[in-house]
């Protein structure tokens, strides 16, 4: 179950009518929301459901959740695809999405802003370009003849450092956020350094060898090397962060005599193609609908430049930069000597070139073997990695030896040729995967979790840089990002805590596992998959849409607080606060009136504010309501839904002398009541006899009603029940009889620690097998192919973090020599000394032994054909229990010669009569069940086993068998 209530990532609406003028998705953008089936799989889904037609013996079951992949190999048998005339028309039905194809797939459509007409007046893009990749790609072509031809023409420059620049170095982009962004150069800082001999230049051997080891790496990248490209900003790569480029720029001879010509030539280059015009139209499109208040314009240009180059990069390059390869080759060529490097840059044989190779290799593993056992014979660590280095040293030999023999299989030309090398060894296997996992297209979005992550690494590594920075100019850049980093730090771990902590959640094989679970309950192959998407992250709206979603919750909600029984329990919990002396006086209509209205009118400021911090709550409720309508519309008989969202249900304090905080949780109480409301009441009009089996959710609460509630796994109302009577009338979530709450037991039938257990008024629960389930995954997820790479991998690759703070581990380090004690004399050095050591040898464990365990791993997973994976939750016990339930009722319709529309409505397939059949069957806790009725849960209960997709997997080609549009330059 994914619990919405504490989901933080956002996406754009993925409806063609709010983000386009027209209301038509672009090519690319269709052909990616809803990928088309092959030739081959449309012919032979036709002839099943033309089968289906005449046998009549199938059964459909809904699957309320963020989209099944439709062309699944274990799947695409079993959905139940719409055909009209005799063509294949849709595959359920997308609410999030508005059309016929429930695919999980999110796209981001921002980048069609680019080089659009223009935006209207609701900011939705005017004559979208059919790729505006590709309109970039034009703009930066013309950019990059006209810098190259200028270079070659100035008699310095061209015979300078700069004319390193080209179509493989530089960018359009660069230039805009060199001159745009960061203001271009700054003369003074230039002349200061030309005065101080502090300019680049190239070079003795003598005097390079006399640098530190990482000023070696920066000025071997400026100085020896062709520029490599970074795939941030379009920058020349000379440190870990690209936009550090500029400090080093900056540094090089004649860089004011290059930035002259630059600023001239973009300038030329913009009144021919229009990037500015284009890239502003970018801008506005994306700020009307992603409105940050901590963040200027510099930074958003910034964040919006980098999204446009990062898409023509990876297009550009045919997704290189997917491959983990291609870090590891840039990391190899780092940790080279200069005289290795000089023999693989130079013109030895290839057998020379790869002795020095697998001599690096030898070396690296032999000092990193060393490092391990030092460590472990001296217990210079905790227990608990000193186990992991035994672990590791066991498994050693093979490592040393899986590594040798990848690299001779896949040509050590890789190594010894820099990055940019032919990715043949992937082939289609990884062309298709990098395509269907980095497409420029596809939504980006995260939570505050990751990005949190992110953002910590990203300032440990600067921290890193400016201990190591001794020019005044880069320690000052580096400050100012480190500022602006800590500022974004700040922001994150404030929604964070406003917000309970979030990840994200929209996980794109939640509900094709979800599906795939419920066919493994299948014997017969009968059972039909009738997927409903709806919404799973929040939206990026407009100013528009985001007035419409208010309106149209606080027109329903009024309407709600005029129902007699809502008025009543309303006017009994607030009349204690809001009633005064003075009141007395007035007749009871009155005194109804005065309550009632300071309710609604304060409710409508609470929403306002509350509104835009839980945007996603109202939305995915809207299309859950949406949801049902269409089960009902279709006649579905099961449906399962592994998708709610948790409210803690505040006491509503009876203070009249703190206001604030009684309608602060009176606001929060009466959303919660509302929503449960609408929903039951939504599913008892349109999908009565439709028996819903909802996910109980993963939080490890006791839903007991009075303190927590998941919706809507629980819709029961106690509150309300209090002033049910006939006059009043009753509340629908209390005359709910079609939704079953579903827990989780695992292997050995005993409650999952992670389940929620709903005990409310009303709750039908059942339990079932919810940890490590079995079933289909995108195809596109390599979670499967991961779980048997640590499987057969005979060891962990460990990689630890050695402190040069440690005293032992500077003793460890000198100890094996790494440093020699006697070329520094006094203690400051020698601790400067092991200090850089330790930073090394810490930088060759992360870099060298982590990249090599993702460089094995990718490679496994590419090939590999699985597209399951065992996943745990009560979103996985749901579908368990809605599969072997329709497979129940579809042996009843056949006894009974009907069809699955025909027992919709049939008084002996109502949903009281399956749920009664089925808790007949299982042990249960439901009805008006107390806690002394728990213990019966900790028994073994029986359930239906998973049956495991067969072993020869139905994916010979895990990451390449849907049709997925490919973005040219």
């Amino acid at each position: 179950m994914i619990g919405l209530g504490l989901v933080g990532c956002q996406t754009y609406s993925q409806k063609a009518r709010d983000l386009f003028a027209n209301g038509v998705l672009p090519r690319l953008l269709e052909m990616l929301a809803n990928p088309p089936l092959d030739d081959a799989t449309t012919a032979q889904i036709l002839r099943r459901h033309e089968d289906d037609l005449q046998r009549g013996d199938t059964l459909r079951v809904a699957v309320i959740d963020n989209g099944v992949e439709y062309g699944h190999p274990a799947l695409v048998r079993s959905i139940s695809f719409d055909v009209e005339g005799g063509q294949i028309v849709g595959a359920g039905y997308d609410v999030m999405g508005d059309d016929r194809w429930a695919h999980p797939n999110v796209f981001n459509p921002s980048l069609f802003a680019f080089g659009a007409r223009g935006l209207d007046r609701s900011f939705r893009i005017v004559d979208p370009p059919e790729d505006p990749i590709a309109v970039y790609d034009r703009m930066n072509t013309d950019f990059i003849r006209r810098l190259k031809e200028a270079i070659q023409s100035d008699p310095v420059l061209s015979e300078s450092l700069f004319a390193k620049l080209n179509e493989n170095s530089f960018t359009l982009s660069g230039a805009f956020f060199l001159l745009e962004i960061e203001n271009g150069f700054d003369p003074d800082a230039y002349e200061k350094r030309k005065k101080e001999g502090k300019l680049i230049a190239d070079l003795s051997a003598e005097e390079f060898e006399a640098l530190d080891m990482d000023r070696k790496r920066v000025r071997r990248r400026i100085l020896r090397q062709d520029w490599r490209m970074g795939t941030e900003l379009g920058l020349p790569r000379f440190d870990r962060f690209e936009r550090l480029a500029r400090i080093y720029l900056y540094q090089m001879e004649h860089a004011d005599r290059f930035f002259d010509l630059l600023e001239q030539t973009f300038q030329a280059s913009d009144e021919a193609v229009g990037f500015r015009e284009a890239f502003e139209t970018l801008y506005r499109f994306r700020h009307a609908r992603e409105p940050d208040p901590f963040s200027d314009r510099s930074e958003l240009q910034r964040k919006y430049l980098q999204a446009l180059h990062a898409a023509w990069h990876r297009s550009k390059f045919d997704f290189r930069d997917v491959d983990p390869l291609v870090e590891f080759v840039f990391q190899f060529r780092e940790m080279l000597s200069m005289d290795q490097l000089a023999i693989i840059d130079g013109d030895a044989s290839p057998s020379e070139k790869m002795s020095v190779a697998l001599s690096a290799f030898k070396q690296w593993f032999d000092q990193l073997e060393s490092v391990y056992r030092h460590l472990l014979e001296n217990e210079l660590l905790g227990r608990r990695a000193l186990t992991q280095i035994q672990k590791t040293l066991e498994g050693y030999e093979d490592l040393r030896t899986r590594v040798i023999d990848y690299f001779k299989r896949r040509g050590f030309d890789v190594l010894v040729t820099g990055p940019d090398f032919d990715l043949r060894e992937g082939g289609d296997a990884y062309r298709n995967y990098a395509l269907n996992v980095a497409n420029p297209f596809f939504d980006g979005s995260e939570g505050l979790g990751a990005s949190k992550a992110r953002t910590l690494k990203m300032i440990s590594d600067l921290e890193q840089i400016l201990a190591d920075s001794v020019d005044s100019l880069e320690r000052n850049v580096v400050q100012r990002e480190l500022a602006a980093l800590q500022r974004k730090l700040g922001k994150i771990e404030s929604n964070m805590q406003q917000l309970g902590g979030m990840t994200r959640s929209d996980s794109v094989s939640h509900g094709t596992h979800v599906a795939s679970t419920i066919t493994a309950q299948d014997e017969s192959g009968k059972l039909r998959i009738f997927p409903i998407r709806v919404l799973t992250a929040s939206k990026y709206n407009s100013k528009n849409q985001d007035r419409n979603l208010k309106r149209r919750f606080l027109r329903g909600f009024e309407n709600w607080t005029q129902l007699p029984l809502v008025q009543e329990a309303i006017y009994q919990t607030a009349k204690t606060v809001l009633l005064t002396e003075e009141d007395e006086s007035l007749s009871e209509f009155q005194r109804r009136e005065k309550v009632l209205r300071t309710i609604v009118a304060e409710i409508k400021d609470f929403v306002y504010s509350h509104i835009d911090r839980n945007r996603l709550d109202y939305e995915f409720f809207e299309e859950v309501v949406e949801a049902f309508k269409e089960v009902g519309r279709r006649k579905i008989k099961i449906a399962n839904i592994s998708l709610g969202a948790n409210f803690s249900r505040v006491p509503v304090g009876a203070d009249p002398n703190n206001l604030d905080a009684f309608f602060s949780n009176l606001g929060a109480f009466l959303h919660f009541e509302y929503f449960k409301y609408s929903l039951a009441e939504a599913a008892l009009q349109h999908a009565p006899h439709t028996l819903f089996f909802v996910a109980a959710g993963n939080e490890g609460n006791w839903l007991d009603g009075e303190t927590r509630s998941a919706l809507p796994a629980d819709l029961s109302s106690q509150w309300l029940a209090e002033w049910e009577s006939d006059t009043l009338g009753r509340a629908p979530n209390n005359e709910m009889n079609n939704i079953v709450s579903v827990i989780s037991l695992n292997p050995e039938g005993q409650l999952s620690a992670f389940t929620n257990l709903p005990i409310g008024q009303n709750a039908i629960v059942v339990a079932t097998r919810g940890e490590s389930v079995l079933a289909g995954i995108k195809t596109t997820d390599l979670q499967g192919a991961r779980e048997d790479f640590l499987q057969k991998l005979p060891a962990p690759l460990t990689s630890l973090r050695i402190s040069s703070d440690n005293p032992d581990h500077q003793k460890m380090l000198i100890e094996l020599e790494f440093i020699n004690p006697e070329e520094h004399p006094d203690a400051r050095s020698l601790d400067r000394a092991a200090a850089t050591a330790a930073r090394d040898i810490n930088n060759l464990m992360r870099g060298f032994l982590g990249g090599t365990h993702g460089i094995l791993e990718f490679d496994f997973c590419i090939h590999s054909s699985r597209c399951d994976a065992h996943l745990s939750g009560t979103s996985m016990a749901s579908p368990n229990m809605a599969g072997f339930a329709a497979d129940l009722v579809r042996q009843r319709m056949l006894d009974a010669g009907l069809t699955d529309q025909e027992i919709y409505a049939h008084p002996d397939f109502s949903p009281t009569r399956i749920r009664e059949e089925l808790l007949g069957q299982l042990s249960t806790l439901g009805g008006r069940t107390s806690f002394r009725d728990t213990p019966r849960l900790l028994q073994p209960i029986p359930y239906q086993p998973m049956r495991k997709l067969p072993l020869s997997s139905p994916c010979p080609n895990a990451v390449g068998n849907l049709m997925v549009p490919r973005p040219a330059p």
